[in-house]
């Protein structure tokens, strides 16, 4: 396992430059998401433990897509707001930053996350690259970052608000908790489900602490995020279907998503922020 300090744990002043092979500081990023992970879980202050039966997500969008960030980057982004007190849930790369009419503040750190950024030369692959996002709040101008993502947002996203669901697993408990997180349905879960979770991911981040980057493929913790999150989406159209809810977009969103502002030509550099299972 690689050395987690201080200074690996979050790189912002090297999050926006390519990475070579030889010094990519997005190896740790796995490590360090199943640190803080497991360390919230057993001092009691995770996101992902219920307040009172009820698990309570708080849902974080891209300011520039609009979209809610994937359960790797997502939950990691849950603690650090928790932490640091944020009143934003938009975060933001320093290039929309940068188009949204602000910058970071100096000395700020954010969260580290991996994407697949294709293949431009067309040569048919792609490589794994690493950016960084920040809160909102984390910019000299927080209602500049909050205008420009308001120009990207699907409005009306939390469409199962006031309905409710049970989990009776464990291995149910992330998918729920990201669909949840998604569309504002109400998780109940008793105190016997949230014990089996709660030790099963610790578990699941005992065995990324365990894993040999060179000699083993792919990331036991993030692997397992990257499977809840697909089934998320799944869940969420189940119970819509069930409510005979309709999840598409009005049709002014819509115009709205189509006519939005185009960022800047740099922000090209930067690869969409997609739910990419990479590592």
């Amino acid at each position: 396992m690689p050395e987690i300090n201080e200074t690996t744990e979050i790189q912002s002043t090297t999050a926006d430059v390519r990475p070579s092979s030889k010094n990519f500081s997005g190896n740790v990023i796995p490590y360090h998401n199943a640190k803080i992970i497991k360390e919230t879980l057993e001092n009691g202050s995770s996101p992902l433990l219920p307040k009172d039966g009820v698990l309570a997500p708080e849902s974080i969008y891209n300011a520039r897509t609009g979209y809610i960030l994937p359960a790797q980057t997502l939950i990691p982004a849950q603690i650090m707001k928790a932490e640091r007190g944020f009143e934003s849930n938009i975060v933001s790369d320093a290039w929309n930053m940068k188009a949204a009419g602000t910058q970071k503040k100096q000395l700020e750190k954010g969260i580290m996350y991996n994407f697949l950024k294709e293949d431009k030369e067309g040569q048919g692959k792609s490589r794994i690259s690493t950016s960084t996002l920040y809160f909102a709040d984390q910019s000299e101008h927080p209602d500049k970052v909050a205008a420009y993502a308001a120009e990207h947002y699907l409005k009306d996203k939390k469409k199962l608000e006031g309905i409710s669901i049970e989990v009776k697993s464990a291995d149910d408990y992330l998918t729920a908790y990201l669909a949840a997180a998604k569309s504002g349905v109400t998780v109940k879960v008793s105190p016997e489900v949230t014990d089996a979770f709660k030790q099963k991911m610790i578990e699941i981040c005992d065995k990324q602490f365990k894993h040999d980057r060179f000699k083993e493929k792919g990331s036991p913790l993030h692997d397992y995020l990257f499977d809840c999150d697909k089934k998320s989406v799944d869940m969420v159209k189940e119970i819509a279907k069930a409510n005979n809810i309709d999840l598409s977009p009005k049709q002014k969103e819509q115009e709205n998503k189509v006519e939005q502002k185009k960022p800047e030509k740099k922000d090209r550099r930067v690869n969409r922020e997609e739910m990419s299972m990479v590592f």
